[in-house]
C-alpha cells in the first residue's frame, strides 16, 4: 500500500471512530457525561477534518485520557 493511501485511510478511520464514540456515547452514559463526552468527540473531529492535530497534541489527548473512559 503507498504511504498516502494509508495515511488517508488511518485519517478516514479515525473520523469514523470519532462519529462513531459521539453517537453511541447517550445510550452508555447520564445526561452531563455525555454532553462532555459529545463535545470532545465533535472538537476531535473538527480537528481531523481540518487536518489541524499536531503531534504535541496527539501526545497531550493520549497522556489526558483517563484508561480509556473517553474512549
Amino acid at each position: 500500500m503507498k504511504i498516502m493511501d494509508h495515511l488517508m485511510y488511518q485519517r478516514e478511520v479515525k473520523i469514523d471512530s470519532a462519529k462513531r464514540h459521539t453517537k453511541l456515547a447517550k445510550r452508555q452514559r447520564p445526561d452531563f457525561v455525555h454532553k462532555i463526552i459529545v463535545a470532545f468527540g465533535q472538537s476531535k473531529l473538527r480537528k481531523f477534518q481540518a487536518g489541524e492535530r499536531s503531534q504535541t497534541e496527539d501526545a497531550e489527548v493520549e497522556n489526558s485520557k483517563p484508561g480509556g473512559w473517553w474512549f
